[in-house]
């Protein structure tokens, strides 16, 4: 089991393949933290025939025995029409987008956007990134907050930002409906104080297990379909 020290790092994801590699395993379990970057070190996982199974992202150019993943536009763009209902399909709306290196990250924001477009008296007044992590999407929104006024809405593509998005709110003493994605356990605490509005389940652990249990199948002989949503 290897997991970065980095959020996002590629020279260090590809480091971790190489020791994986190393231990010469039956399988591999793998979310590459960049579509294409690490095309060359997952190649020599398939040169090695030995079993790869990509969960939440996945190499654009490269197959595996599965992927398991989740819709990421329609959990985006479902929890956008949620929270633009929320105060009567009008308003200004801010959009904090995760890591532009991400596999997740462009299908939440198309979601974002085409559930806002979809609004006509909705107005998307700035959109900036967060990289998925709370202290980027805390300074981000501060500059966000510095220039605009009225923001009656804020997506984030997932409950860390969220996190940072309130931390930039209190500092500045303002409110906006604010949804998440990802359920975690803090951002369910947050929905129920009053902090934040929703957020959209993303079970990444599940997905894990998924993969655990699609490699097993593999390794047994046992097919697997292209891909487990």
């Amino acid at each position: 089991h290897y997991f970065p020290s980095i959020p996002d790092s590629i020279e260090e994801q590809a480091s971790l393949i190489e020791k994986a590699l190393g231990d010469k395993p039956d399988g591999i379990l793998l979310s590459p933290v960049h579509p294409t970057a690490l095309d060359s070190m997952i190649q020599k996982i398939v040169k090695a025939e030995i079993p790869l199974v990509f969960f939440v992202s996945r190499s654009e150019n490269i197959e595996a025995q599965t992927f398991v993943t989740s819709d990421n536009y329609k959990l985006a763009a479902a929890i956008a029409n949620y929270l633009i209902n929320k105060f009567t399909g009008s308003g200004n709306i801010v959009i904090v987008e995760g890591s532009l290196n991400s596999g997740t990250s462009y299908p939440r924001l198309k979601g974002f956007l085409d559930a806002s477009a979809s609004h006509p008296n909705v107005r998307v007044v700035a959109k900036c990134c967060g990289n998925y992590q709370r202290e980027d999407a805390r300074v981000a929104m501060k500059d966000i907050l510095a220039n605009h006024k009225n923001i009656e809405g804020v997506l984030a593509a997932n409950d860390y930002m969220a996190f940072g998005i309130l931390d930039a709110l209190n500092e500045f003493g303002r409110y906006a409906s604010l949804v998440g994605i990802n359920a975690m356990p803090q951002a369910i605490t947050a929905i129920k104080a009053g902090k934040m509005e929703a957020t959209a389940a993303y079970d990444a652990m599940k997905m894990a297990c998924m993969a655990t249990y699609a490699a097993i199948r593999t390794l047994n002989g046992l097919p697997v379909p292209p891909i487990i949503e």
